[in-house]
């Protein structure tokens, strides 16, 4: 559900300030906040560039995360965070916010969003941006970060925490 925890809001100004960017936010899009973001969009002159697909397929899920140009993800609140694990999995710029579980998640190659000032949140992508097209390792670092959450790793380690206790 496309919801004001997720923070997308925050997401608009980039927009202003990126012209040459686009946002694509998945999931069930019928929330007041998705047709606010929407609405906002339009007023901007940009609602072009505001995409809303609703649910979509896993197919057309990981084609997103294959072509997309970042993963921006200023949740607010998260217990886990399984598209930023989804996103790495595909060698991609990781931008989050520093709140909740997601510094865990992303570890040490996101860049993160401290506070949601929109010069602020532009610069930290810009450099962020710049960081990884100079680093042709930094994919490759995304996604053996992204390895450690597999299923069966979570498995084992629920086990092991079973049979501690």
């Amino acid at each position: 559900i496309i919801s004001a925890k997720k923070n997308f809001h925050t997401l608009i100004a980039l927009l202003e300030k990126r012209k040459d960017l686009a946002l694509v936010i998945a999931g069930e899009n019928k929330s007041s906040y998705a047709k606010s973001l929407l609405q906002e969009a339009s007023q901007k002159k940009f609602a072009d560039r505001l995409i809303l697909p609703g649910i979509i397929e896993e197919k057309t899920k990981n084609w997103l995360y294959r072509h997309c140009e970042a993963f921006v993800f200023p949740s607010l609140t998260e217990g886990f965070g399984l598209p930023v694990i989804e996103a790495m999995s595909f060698g991609k710029p990781i931008f989050v916010s520093n709140k909740t579980s997601l510094p865990e998640i992303a570890g040490n190659e996101a860049y993160y969003w401290k506070n949601f000032e929109p010069d602020y949140m532009n610069e930290i992508f810009e450099k962020g941006m710049n960081d990884y097209n100079g680093d042709r390792q930094k994919p490759l670092r995304l996604l053996r970060w992204s390895r450690q959450f597999d299923w069966e790793n979570g498995a084992r380690e629920y086990l092991k925490l079973y049979r501690e206790i």
